[in-house]
């Protein structure tokens, strides 16, 4: 096991919450260890040290997360850096973020949901939503945040918005987020095979999900696929 002092530059930025999650996995191996993420955005700093601090008291972890935004300071007596700059997306990537203040006995739960779980499964875009209305000018984001989970057909929530009511944003995360949970492996679902998710999906175009962005996530999709020999 190894203390370190681990700072992350860029860590408000669109790629912090997946390396995060990475390090967490294996946090067993840097218990006692401390992450300083440094950024410009102090707001999104927020988010992702909230994010990190959640994952590792869920692991049992002893690990220490700070932010700052003064580089200088942070990178003193650090033992490693990590580096993530990259622009855009960072809706897509905290749209679950309301998640945090809901149990993870609820979240991480292998049977079917009771009706008073569910209910509050469903308050996590209104969750997410007020947290990350804190960031300046973050109107456009937080509304994307809140409507992930509107359906096209105007059966979803958490205001039952339909066609382009729904933020373009909102659809787009919509169908990404529904392709992933398919083709993953997850405690109380089957797993999907690429083309079976995909073909499923659309059989809800119109439904669940916004027809042209399900046509071109698809085409894209596919396109990729064909071009790696991806089955």
């Amino acid at each position: 096991m190894a203390r370190i002092k681990l700072v992350y530059l860029g860590g408000g930025s669109t790629r912090a919450a997946g390396p995060m999650a990475s390090f967490m996995h294996n946090g067993a191996d840097f218990d006692g260890s401390e992450v300083v993420l440094v950024d410009l955005d102090a707001g999104r700093l927020e988010l992702i040290r909230t994010l990190a601090e959640k994952m590792a008291k869920a692991r049992g972890l002893d690990i220490a997360v700070s932010a700052t935004t003064d580089r200088v300071a942070a990178l003193e007596g650090c033992d490693a850096v990590l580096s993530s700059f990259r622009p855009g997306g960072f809706a897509a990537r905290v749209h679950d973020v309301g998640k945090i203040l809901i149990s993870e006995r609820i979240l991480n739960k292998p049977g079917p949901l009771t009706e008073e779980e569910y209910h509050l499964i469903k308050l996590h875009p209104v969750l997410g939503e007020e947290i990350v209305q804190v960031i300046a000018g973050s109107h456009a984001m937080a509304a994307m945040i809140r409507h992930h989970h509107e359906r096209a057909d105007g059966g979803g929530y958490p205001d039952g918005l339909n066609g382009e009511q729904i933020p373009l944003g909102a659809r787009i995360i919509a169908v990404a987020e529904a392709y992933v949970h398919m083709t993953a492996e997850r405690p109380y679902a089957s797993t999907r095979a690429p083309a079976q998710a995909m073909a499923e999906m659309e059989e809800l175009a119109g439904s669940q999900f916004d027809g042209m962005v399900l046509r071109t996530f698809t085409r894209l999709l596919r396109g990729a696929m064909s071009a790696s020999g991806t089955p």
